[in-house]
């Protein structure tokens, strides 16, 4: 993820990386995503959230939040008024697709962006589709499905992708195709970068 930081920071703001995995001794959860849960995952931002507000480089009230596919699925679970988000400041958040659980990520508090490819066989779209009709607050929500694109879109992988051993729907583990997508790419950070500006700046 440097690599999107860097880009983040190219566009005027601070970024920091949160490694919530390393530390607990974990590397690959492609096919065991619940080693390390989105919920223990969302102290890992607010502990991040608070250190980067003792910065003095730092807009200390005007945070945003970026995550992707399993810190996509953290992001869901963040931004959740349940968890009060606001109290740390944070403006707005983006999530690249990740795992919608209808019925849980339905109370949402802050503005949020969601970005998945209409083709994505990883984190189902249809859930995304279908958290859209159980929003509690559907103005804040932002849902774009980027069309004919796969998971991992925004990640310049060799030509053609690759297929992976992951886990889904059920808990089995199956393939799954990640696949860079140009067109989806650009769009995504041009939504990304428009999102933050209205919302951080």
């Amino acid at each position: 993820m440097q690599w999107w930081a860097d880009k983040i920071t190219s566009w005027g703001y601070a970024a920091a990386v949160v490694d919530s995995f390393g530390p607990r001794g974990q590397g690959d959860l492609c096919q065991d995503t619940h080693r390390v849960g989105p919920y223990k995952r969302v102290f890992d931002v607010f502990g991040t959230v608070e250190f980067l507000k003792t910065q003095p480089f730092v807009k200390a009230d005007s945070i945003g939040l970026i995550g992707f596919s399993h810190g996509g699925w953290t992001i869901m679970k963040t931004v959740q008024r349940g968890f009060n988000p606001s109290k740390y400041n944070i403006k707005a958040a983006v999530a690249f697709y990740p795992y919608c659980t209808p019925g849980r990520d339905d109370d949402v508090a802050l503005p949020l962006m969601v970005l998945m490819g209409d083709s994505d066989d990883w984190t189902p779209p249809a859930n995304c589709q279908k958290l859209q009709t159980s929003l509690k607050t559907p103005t804040l929500v932002d849902m774009v499905f980027l069309k004919g694109a796969y998971h991992a879109f925004d990640y310049p992988y060799p030509p053609g992708g690759y297929v992976v051993q992951g886990v889904g729907e059920g808990g089995k583990i199956t393939s799954r195709r990640v696949q860079y997508d140009a067109k989806a790419a650009a769009e995504a950070d041009a939504r990304t970068k428009a999102f933050f500006e209205r919302h951080l700046k």
